[in-house]
């Protein structure tokens, strides 16, 4: 037990100092005349603009109070300092504030910690590589990621899908709180921000856009809120069970897409966590096959198979029904590289 709580502190003295624990990358900005305001990234911050607001937290409830430190260069300019906005040492976030990341880390410490004034969890279930879910000691892992993750030893990880919701709800009440923006994943050595990961407006436009990129374990992942209507196997006793989810559109290059996604389960034993009829989180790299792909552009209404692939039962939860949201038609995007799918 000594040994463990040792670990945790300095895991949490390297990368949570105190200057760090209490910045925000948003404010919301004040003119001194008390006729505007405005929501203010440190990134973007003009010099004109440092004295003519009172900085405070997003949360319109809350009082807390910050002030701009604008980007710098550290230890000899041999680091570079993001610029953000620190929160006075005499103000205080209000009792149960969803940007008080602080507080929250210090009730989940054995799973998350503070860094650059980010909520960061580790998890120990899958989020999208192909191989290296199956066969991380095999896995296409590099270097960089191997020692990213051993960093994170001394903290436990947030063991499943379902575990996640039950945190994230409990702390944020909603997976869709506004306040997750600042959350980072620790997963395989790789840190991955919330909201690349989960949003769900234009949630099929999203779906399309990292089942078409190329099929390799750095494709993007995300979590999707789908709903398994019925069980689906071509080949009985020579396939991995299947299950059809509801039908999703959107609209791309100018055609309408029917996206159908498929759970494909590794065993039988996850398939029996499969709920028909419920709206289910699952963690996973969408996939389209190539042939499919090559329909777009070429029909005007395309009814597409996207694959989800579930190596456990960790990788997916039931959730409220409040997040299957399915259609994004009138949003236009394009089937080319860089566009934007919201």
């Amino acid at each position: 037990m000594y040994f463990k709580s040792v670990s945790w502190s300095i895991q949490y003295d390297l990368s949570t100092k105190e200057g760090e624990r209490k910045t925000m990358k948003r404010v919301m900005a004040y003119d001194l005349a008390g006729k505007d305001r405005k929501i203010l990234s440190a990134e973007d911050v003009k010099e004109s603009e440092r004295r003519a607001y009172d900085f405070r937290c997003l949360n319109l409830s809350c009082r807390a109070e910050f002030h701009y430190r604008a980007k710098s260069w550290p230890a000899e300019a041999t680091k570079e300092r993001e610029a953000t906005f620190v929160r006075n040492p005499s103000s205080s976030h209000a009792e149960g504030c969803d940007y008080d990341y602080e507080n929250k880390a210090s009730r989940h410490r054995d799973v998350s910690f503070m860094q650059g004034g980010k909520f960061h969890l580790r998890i120990n279930f899958p989020i999208g590589s192909s191989w290296t879910d199956r066969h991380p000691e095999r896995g296409r892992l590099t270097a960089t990621q191997r020692r990213a993750a051993a960093g994170n030893t001394g903290k436990k990880s947030v063991s499943s899908m379902a575990a996640l919701v039950k945190l994230l709800e409990g702390e944020f009440e909603s997976l869709e709180s506004p306040a997750l923006e600042n959350l980072v994943l620790h997963y395989q050595g790789r840190q991955t921000d919330w909201p690349s990961l989960f949003k769900v407006a234009g949630t099929p436009a999203r779906i399309f856009k990292a089942a078409s990129s190329k099929s390799t374990d750095k494709t993007p992942a995300l979590l999707a809120a789908l709903r398994p209507v019925s069980t689906h196997t071509r080949s009985p006793g020579k396939e991995k069970p299947r299950f059809k989810c509801a039908e999703m559109k959107t609209q791309i290059a100018g055609t309408v897409v029917r996206l159908r996604p498929i759970l494909v389960c590794e065993t039988a034993d996850v398939a029996a966590a499969v709920e028909t009829g419920s709206t289910m989180m699952v963690s996973g790299r969408p996939y389209i096959q190539p042939r499919d792909l090559e329909a777009v552009g070429r029909f005007k209404n395309v009814a597409m198979p996207v694959y989800f692939h579930l190596t456990g039962r960790n990788q997916m939860a039931v959730v409220d029904d409040k997040y299957g949201r399915y259609s994004t038609i009138g949003t236009q995007t394009s089937l080319f590289p860089g566009y934007n799918p919201e």
